[in-house]
């Protein structure tokens, strides 16, 4: 069984620290101060996953860098649908997503956008370890949603190419997000 949570972290963290990657560009670690991390929640006061924890206790900067939603100090969070708008265009039928009725209203943190897609850790479905599933919106065919890692450890590693392939290496704990938060199914249409 491939490694999860902290564990998986720690292994991205010392890639960084040891090779350059090209997605995950940490040149001088900043942590988040302790004192800062203790109290660290996301706005509805649901508690960090675990892995976003420890990463944020090795560096804080390339988050802050990376997404409007967190300064620091604290995050912030919104809809898919203001998610959409706000990081990908206006233009991009993100107004479709609040049609999604069982998330429409479920907050998200915005964690990379993309010219047609966004990912989202999805505030709702966390599995046994605390780990809430990471999300794509799409709005290249139509709008729609699915799982792309099942937590913000797996996508953290795919970007520090700890991982090769998400799909093959996590299938099972890819499945069990699905049949968490999406019912089984492998994506929902807006």
């Amino acid at each position: 069984m491939p490694p999860r949570g902290v564990t998986l972290v720690r292994n991205v963290i010392k890639r960084v620290r040891t090779e350059e990657t090209e997605d995950l560009d940490v040149v001088d670690p900043t942590p988040v101060p302790a004192a800062v991390l203790d109290t660290l929640t996301f706005p509805d006061g649901q508690p960090l996953p675990p892995s976003l924890r420890h990463w944020l206790s090795f560096d804080g900067s390339w988050l802050a860098e990376t997404t409007d939603y967190f300064d620091g100090e604290r995050f912030t969070t919104c809809t898919i649908a203001e998610a959409v708008r706000d990081t990908i265009s206006p233009d991009h039928h993100w107004d479709a997503f609040n049609e999604l009725e069982r998330y429409a209203d479920t907050p998200v943190f915005p964690l990379d956008p993309g010219s047609e897609t966004v990912r989202l850790l999805l505030l709702a479905g966390a599995d046994r370890n605390g780990e809430y599933p990471v999300i794509t919106a799409d709005v290249d065919d139509s709008p729609m949603i699915y799982i792309s890692a099942p937590g913000f450890d797996v996508w953290l590693a795919e970007l520090a190419q700890v991982t090769e392939d998400v799909e093959e290496e996590y299938e099972a704990d890819l499945e069990a997000a699905k049949e968490r938060v999406l019912d089984g199914e492998d994506e929902l249409i807006a």
